[in-house]
């Protein structure tokens, strides 16, 4: 192994500046002149930047009850609204969203997911009051109900959340566990298998591998071996230092959990049959609800405070922290998704969107120059122990 023939060294000390010079010689300068300065880092540093959420846009869409969860597909949203139906809307423009089809569907509250055969495509979602619902929704003009699946001996078919492998369909149902559901005949889904999760409510629901991973109050993230939908196999759980009934997606070999005021819960599983234990963003949380992926980037919704955050995912073992702006909800802020630069999310009975802007890092030195203290901005370092700009004397500098 590399560990038997290697020395390993991590190196745990972060950079520093040891000393700031010039190469400009001692002397007196003019208004106008230059003068070189040069900053030593104690090791090679690269200079990096960050990502922002914009301005919040919200588009209404109507009806008599708040958004809960957004799905983007193409340039499309699908917006569900619980009792009043789910929303399409035309996000080819995201500055521009125009409202399109509403259709119902009982109760819809979870995630959806679109799935594509036979040239159509098809709008699967949950049934608060029954099961499973699913759409053909080939023309966004005119949407109708493909097919459905009656769940209601499980906790009256309260499904929570939804994962997709292959042909099989994983539903978390909020009291009473996981099913998994054949959809190679989308006219006639029909249940496989399910298995009890044990105490507490089930929210969300993701698939890595062989494994559905779960989040359940109470307990923790929960592991299902899926190898065999037609026979679940038996459950783990990684605790988690606070209630996580809410949202859970994979990015890599990292899962995020939406853990209420703990924040964000990281778990490595590379190897979903021995995920490492909880690891928690840094930040300031009250009731972290939905997530979502863009590139480097974790998106959240915070549920009590109205506000929506990002998250530098780049390295998960050391992620940066949580930064928001307001969701501009009075009521409610929800699920969330990403497409391209923007971000999607429910708030209120509006969509809400926001555009995703990335500023490259800067180094700034302040110099002693008097009465007035001036700058210089470093723009680009990379793997570099130094790192020299140029300072342009203005009336009024002095310096001893």
């Amino acid at each position: 192994s590399l560990g038997a023939n290697e020395a390993l060294v991590i190196d745990t000390t972060a950079p520093t500046i040891s000393s700031v010079t010039s190469t400009t010689a001692d002397g007196t300068y003019n208004e106008g002149d230059s003068v070189n300065i040069t900053v030593n880092f104690s090791e090679a540093v690269t200079l990096t930047g960050s990502s922002s959420l914009g301005a919040v846009s919200t588009t209404a869409l109507g009806g008599g009850h708040d958004v809960e969860a957004v799905l983007i597909s193409g340039n499309y949203a699908f917006v569900s609204k619980h009792s009043s139906g789910i929303t399409i809307v035309d996000i080819s423009d995201p500055t521009s969203p125009v409202v399109g089809a509403t259709f119902t569907n009982g109760n819809t509250n979870a995630q959806m997911y679109t799935y594509n055969s036979g040239g159509n495509e098809y709008l699967i979602t949950n049934n608060w009051t029954t099961g499973i619902s699913i759409f053909d929704v080939t023309d966004k003009s005119n949407p109708s109900l493909h097919s459905s699946l009656n769940m209601s001996g499980y906790d009256g078919g309260r499904v929570t959340d939804l994962a997709i492998d292959g042909t099989t369909l994983y539903a978390t149902v909020r009291n009473s566990g996981l099913i998994s559901i054949d959809i190679s005949n989308l006219a006639s889904p029909s249940i496989l298998d399910s298995v009890n999760t044990g105490a507490g409510t089930s929210r969300g629901v993701a698939i890595k591998g062989n494994y559905a991973i779960f989040t359940k109050s109470s307990q923790g993230v929960g592991f299902v071996d899926i190898s065999n939908p037609s026979n679940l196999g038996a459950i783990s759980f990684v605790t988690t230092t606070s209630d996580v009934s809410r949202d859970i997606i994979i990015s890599g070999n990292y899962a995020y959990a939406a853990a209420g005021a703990s924040g964000v819960a990281i778990i490595d599983v590379t190897d979903p049959s021995n995920p490492s234990t909880a690891s928690y963003a840094p930040g300031s949380y009250t009731d972290i609800y939905g997530l979502a992926v863009n590139g480097n980037n974790l998106l959240i919704t915070e549920r009590t405070d109205h506000k929506i955050g990002i998250i530098d995912i780049s390295d998960p073992t050391d992620p940066g922290t949580v930064s928001y702006i307001n969701s501009g909800a009075s009521t409610r802020t929800r699920r969330i998704a990403s497409s391209g630069s923007y971000a999607y999310f429910a708030v209120d009975k509006n969509l809400g969107v926001s555009e995703i802007g990335s500023s490259s890092g800067n180094l700034v030195v302040t110099l002693e120059t008097g009465a007035t203290d001036r700058t210089v901005t470093f723009t680009t370092i990379s793997s570099a122990t130094t790192a020299s700009g140029t300072y342009t004397v203005q009336a009024g500098d002095t310096s001893s």
